[in-house]
């Protein structure tokens, strides 16, 4: 059994002050990944973000839980290219990462084969426009 194919993935997004957004994925659990803020020590606009706001005053919000590896790959990247989140201006994702099937994708398809284990947040991205 290939344990890296079995691992679930959520998607979250943090909303800073300024409204800049960064999206990301992670198989770990979010205190470990987040790490207060400090799970970004690679990405310097980001951090410095954190410095300046305080990681208290960004609002975190999980998008999806309990998915594939290519589900959370998906929705990360939809996220981060509708919200554009790599342009400086309008988050701090420092790249859109390449996916297959990023073009025609749609969020709704994702297919919940159960729901218990499957959570999805969407209603919540409404409060992030």
């Amino acid at each position: 059994m290939n344990k890296t194919k079995d691992k679930l993935y959520c998607v979250y997004v943090h909303v800073f002050p300024n409204k800049k957004k960064y999206v990301g994925k992670t198989s770990k659990p979010l205190r470990a990944r987040w790490d207060g803020g400090l799970g970004y020590a690679g990405q310097w606009d980001m951090c410095n973000a954190v410095l300046k706001y305080g990681w208290d005053n960004i609002k975190h919000y999980i998008v999806a839980d309990g998915l594939c590896e290519h589900e959370a790959a998906l929705l990360e990247a939809y996220l981060i290219k509708k919200w554009k989140t790599c342009t400086k201006s309008y988050g701090y994702n420092m790249i859109l990462p390449a996916v297959d099937g990023l073009d025609s994708f749609n969020p709704g398809e994702i297919k919940i084969k159960d729901l218990m284990q499957k959570k999805f947040y969407i209603c919540n991205l409404f409060d992030l426009f």
